[in-house]
C-alpha cells in the first residue's frame, strides 16, 4: 500500500504538468460570430472519383456545374471534363430540359461515356430517385 502511495505522489506532478500543457495549447476564444461565418467548418472535398486512367481523379467543382479532372501526383486541374455552361451535347430524356448542376457522376471503364446525376428527391433515409 505504501507502494502504491509512493508511486501515486510521484506521478500527479507529472500529469498536472501534462494537463497544464494541454489547456493551453486549446486556449482559444470562440466568438458566435466566428461559428456563423463557417471559421470552424471542416474542409472537404466532394464526390472525388478515380479517373479510368489511374492517375487522375475528378471533382465537381462550381456548384455541381463542372467537373474537374485533377493530378494525384500534383494535385493541379488537368483539365475540364464537362462544363455545363458550355456543354452542347447533352443527350437527356426530355430534349427541352438541359440540367442547371449536377450532383454525381459515373464514368465508363474505357473512358468514354459519362451519367451524370441530377434532380434527386430523397424518398427515405438513403433511397432517392433520380434523373440520369
Amino acid at each position: 500500500m505504501k507502494k502504491l502511495f509512493l508511486l501515486f505522489i510521484t506521478l500527479l506532478p507529472l500529469s498536472w504538468r501534462g494537463l497544464e500543457r494541454a489547456s493551453s495549447l486549446h486556449a482559444q476564444t470562440i466568438d458566435l460570430e466566428d461559428v456563423v461565418n463557417y471559421a470552424y467548418y471542416p474542409s472537404r472535398v466532394a464526390s472525388l472519383n478515380s479517373m479510368p486512367d489511374g492517375d487522375t481523379y475528378g471533382v465537381l467543382a462550381d456548384r455541381g456545374r463542372m467537373l474537374v479532372r485533377y493530378s494525384y501526383k500534383t494535385g493541379e486541374p488537368v483539365d475540364t471534363v464537362i462544363n455545363l455552361a458550355k456543354a452542347r451535347m447533352l443527350k437527356t430524356a426530355d430534349e427541352s430540359k438541359k440540367p442547371s448542376s449536377f450532383l454525381n457522376y459515373i464514368i465508363s471503364p474505357d473512358g468514354a461515356n459519362i451519367l451524370i446525376e441530377t434532380n434527386r428527391q430523397a424518398i427515405y433515409r438513403r433511397s432517392f430517385t433520380a434523373e440520369y
